[in-house]
């Protein structure tokens, strides 16, 4: 067996693209990239930690950033060593060409390998149980979808439990039961505890349809026993880092599910993860879900045991007002599966006849318009963090004066799109966040960062009344929003049906704005 096939080494260097063209982090981010940074540069200094002076709606676990730090902690001294600039530590000794790349990179490519890895091994079961053909369709899936790819490198909850979801389908697919359980227990009542939803329909299934391969009773015990494990481990941990007792998904439970607020942070239809989110994150693969459910008969079971736990749990978790496409990302490689057993039969058959070497073509082609909607995705999303951006320049424009006591203040929509304490490069600079400050307070500021939803800068800059005491340094543009419109044809093909062909477009606004103080 190959130690990595063609594909899985195009996943590869699709996720170290994604990290490459959108480095930097947003603010549902913010918890685990800014306890990443602590651990490795504060270590055991906990009064220097960003959760005790931002701690956010509800706490969430450091099990994740703890495991991240762990395999960067022994990077540092090297780094430090030769006093390279946090900001400058490269991500994995394989890629020093890409001298450029942060220690956030580093942190995210970690994050992503994980994930990554997890993948390989589900698509390897995947292989064993439909046929090779069926892996492969289903790594090219993923590689042509946009989310996935992004999502794993992000140091989000989901993504950390992405991994151990991956795991435990893996071993349910191989009739690991006791394996699996462990794994899945882990994942809930550590990271994401609506995976509920999601293991409690495909352990159901498991049951059911193989009674003799599994012990009910004693996969109850093991979960159990990982409950107990997992929670004791949970709260040792997060109660020290939090300086209180505490059991942080049990706070999420009570804040998201008892009291239902997180409903507060946007409402959306019922039906909006089924015809929003998941055509979204598939593209058009969308529409051959149900296809690869009706052809393969042989494992069908296999097939069942997948995706409908998956139907289950997008379907159940619709019920929750506040939806965000990240929050059912784990049904993604689940219905993929269904997918590429389609791709897969359809590219056997191709041979039999001209038909179906015609719906081989038609299945390379939404490849293609997968990987092409890929690109614009991303491309978009490399213009998304405009603070991050901000930051850096200034930085760099004032490369020299880093030893210089220079107060930065950074408003909560820079600090929220793009800006994280991988971003602050110099011991000497003071990088402010406090909200809410009086007008007489700017004054101190040698910088200030003001950003802008709507791009309206010049109206947030006179409505704090920055302009008496600052004046403008440089502005940061970024995506605003998409269009179709249009393309410029020739007029020997500005005919029917291409001058009505429509294409994707983006526009951009001016959202963050440098100020500079006058005396200066």
């Amino acid at each position: 067996m190959e130690i990595l096939y063609e594909t899985e080494l195009l996943l590869l260097f699709g996720l170290v693209g994604q990290i490459i063209f959108a480095p930097f982090t947003k603010v549902e981010e913010s918890f685990n990239v800014q306890a990443i940074h602590d651990m490795v540069y504060h270590r055991m200094n906990l009064t220097q930690y960003d959760h005790l002076e931002f701690p956010g709606v509800v706490p969430r676990t450091f099990a994740g950033p703890f495991s991240i730090a762990s395999v960067l902690l022994p990077f540092a001294p090297f780094f430090a060593f030769f006093s390279v600039e946090k900001y400058w530590m490269l991500f994995l000794g394989i890629f020093f060409c890409f001298s450029f790349i942060t220690s956030l990179f580093f942190a995210r490519f970690f994050l992503g390998l994980a994930v990554l890895l997890r993948f390989f091994g589900f698509v390897r079961s995947i292989e064993y149980k439909f046929g090779h053909n069926v892996g492969t369709f289903l790594r090219l899936l993923i590689f042509s979808q946009f989310h996935f790819l992004f999502y794993a490198s992000r140091p989000l909850p989901n993504t950390f439990a992405m991994a151990l979801v991956l795991l435990v389908f893996q071993k349910l697919l191989d009739f690991r039961f006791l394996h699996a359980a462990v794994f899945a227990t882990v994942a809930t009542f550590l990271f994401r505890f609506e995976l509920l939803l999601l293991f409690g329909p495909a352990f159901l299934f498991a049951f059911a349809v193989y009674w003799r391969h599994i012990s009910v009773l004693k996969t109850f015990l093991v979960g159990f026993c990982s409950l107990i494990i997992a929670l004791i481990l949970s709260v040792l941990l997060d109660s020290l880092m939090w300086r209180r007792w505490v059991w942080p998904e049990g706070e999420v439970i009570r804040f998201n599910v008892w009291h239902n607020r997180s409903s507060e942070y946007g409402v959306l239809p019922f039906w909006w993860y089924f015809f929003s989110a998941l055509p979204r994150a598939m593209f058009l693969s969308v529409f051959l879900v149900p296809f690869g459910l009706l052809i393969h008969q042989r494992v069908q079971f296999a097939l069942v045991s997948l995706c409908l736990p998956a139907f289950l749990f997008v379907f159940l978790f619709s019920f929750l007002p506040h939806k965000e496409l990240r929050f059912i990302l784990y049904a993604v490689p689940l219905f993929n599966t269904s997918v590429a057993v389609f791709c897969a039969w359809i590219w056997k058959k191709a041979r039999d006849s001209w038909f179906f070497r015609f719906c081989a073509f038609l299945v390379a082609l939404h490849l293609l318009v997968n990987a092409i909607f890929t690109v614009s995705f991303v491309y978009a999303s490399a213009q998304n963090y405009p603070g991050g951006v901000a930051l850096l320049k200034l930085q760099h424009k004032h490369r020299f004066l880093r030893d210089k006591p220079i107060a930065v203040h950074i408003d909560q929509f820079s600090a929220e799109t793009g800006i994280s304490r991988f971003l602050h490069l110099y011991d000497a600079w003071e990088y402010n966040k406090t909200e809410n400050l009086a007008q007489e307070e700017f004054g101190r500021f040698d910088y200030i960062l003001v950003g802008n939803y709507d791009g309206r800068l010049r109206a947030e800059m006179t409505k704090n009344n920055l302009n008496e005491t600052h004046t403008k340094h440089f502005i940061v543009k970024a995506f605003h929003k998409q269009f179709w419109k249009k393309p410029i044809l020739p007029n020997w093909l500005n005919w029917s049906p291409l001058n009505k062909l429509q294409v994707p477009a983006y526009s951009y606004k001016p959202k963050v704005m440098v100020m500079k103080r006058k005396d200066e």
